[in-house]
């Protein structure tokens, strides 16, 4: 059962066309302004699928859950051989954001539901370690086989989804520990958010490690995101931005995959702390250095590697603590708060781009919101 789950995140983490599709729309007489809006209908839709995927994961069970989200994504790929078609390819990435949503939470919801407690760390560290050697994998072959052929990517694209698909539906339902739903009425989707509000109200410390998660996981994602732009701006050449990225997905699979280890000789919260304080010191040493490009690089990558293993122990944290009939609700929360900081560190950036460097604004933004996310976490210990 365990090995079924993780050739499934394997596979379905393997999505050869997230690097290039700008660049096939392109070539179809999409415009920047046009695809930039289909990006923006994306993120805009991931974050409004994000509660009721929960929702849905809970009520009709994970393996059905994901069962949907790969079928969903099919389509959404399907929509690509539709390049000419705007309605196609907008409906296709709305798809696309809800069959994500569905993912999100739900397979760690399944992975935690299968392994025994003391061991889900262990498997999560595996789980994340997989899905980051999963994507590094499409993103390398994905360029090079759209130099090919178009179809053949995307032809390789669905092979992978419809492997994942295959992989889920020969679970053994049996096996996995759901909770058994709601029966189905009119209440059912009311219950589950009484459920959600009456678990996040009265209990403080998912609170904090929610907030802390938000900000925490918009502070990389933010530096992660303008890393290339940056680095290029210091005479860095396209092929060795190409290399930070795979140095920085090999060291955070493999520090992934050792989190258990790494946990076990040390406290995880330790662990956790520690890594907050270097990141906020790389993260400062960018505004300080803005101009140094091996200062950069190296500010930019550590912070990015220690987050594969500072979301094992976020994510073990917040499992321990969740109740299992809104298991998968309460992770699409976090999602959800997720998105929406992350939109939030995006305008900000938008803004403070004009009064200075982008080095000195990605330096402000990701400084604060790793401080924030730092006192969230130490204030969720107390509890």
């Amino acid at each position: 059962m365990m090995k079924k789950i993780l050739v499934y995140n394997s596979f379905s983490n393997m999505m050869p066309e997230l690097i290039v599709w700008m660049i096939y729309l392109q070539n179809f007489g999409w415009s920047i302004a046009e695809i930039a809006l289909l990006q923006g209908i994306f993120t805009f839709f991931s974050a409004i699928f994000e509660i009721p995927s929960g929702i849905i994961a809970d009520k009709i069970g994970y393996k059905r859950a994901l069962q949907l989200a790969e079928l969903i994504c099919i389509f959404y790929l399907i929509s690509y051989f539709f390049p000419l078609n705007r309605m196609v390819i907008y409906i296709g990435f709305i798809c696309f954001s809800l069959g994500l949503s569905l993912i999100s939470g739900t397979d760690t919801s399944l992975l935690y539901n299968i392994t025994d407690g003391n061991k889900f760390l262990k498997y999560m560290g595996i789980f994340n370690s997989l899905g980051i050697i999963s994507v590094a994998f499409g993103n390398l072959i994905g360029g090079w086989i759209a130099e090919k052929s178009w179809t053949l990517l995307f032809l390789i694209s669905l092979l992978f989804r419809v492997v994942a698909l295959i992989c889920i539906t020969s679970f053994d339902v049996s096996k996995i520990r759901e909770v058994e739903p709601i029966a189905d009425n009119k209440k059912a989707i009311k219950l589950y958010l009484e459920r959600l509000y009456d678990f996040v109200k009265t209990t403080k410390k998912f609170k904090y490690i929610l907030v802390s998660s938000a900000f925490l996981m918009s502070s990389v994602t933010l530096s992660y995101q303008y890393m290339p732009v940056v680095l290029e701006q210091l005479s860095l050449t396209t092929g060795q931005v190409s290399l930070i990225y795979a140095i920085v997905s090999v060291l955070g699979s493999v520090l992934s995959f050792f989190s258990e280890k790494l946990t076990s000789k040390w406290s995880s919260r330790g662990v956790a702390v520690i890594i907050f304080f270097i990141s906020l010191l790389l993260f400062l040493g960018i505004g300080r250095f803005p101009y140094h490009s091996i200062i950069v690089t190296i500010s930019f990558m550590v912070p990015n590697i220690l987050y594969e293993l500072l979301s094992v122990i976020i994510d073990s944290t917040v499992h321990e603590d969740l109740r299992d009939d809104i298991r998968a609700s309460s992770i699409s929360l976090i999602n959800f708060a997720n998105s929406i900081m992350l939109t939030f560190g995006s305008i900000l950036v938008s803004l403070l781009s004009g009064l200075f460097s982008l080095q000195i604004t990605i330096s402000l933004i990701c400084t604060t919101l790793m401080l924030l996310s730092l006192l969230s976490y130490i204030e969720f210990g107390r509890r």
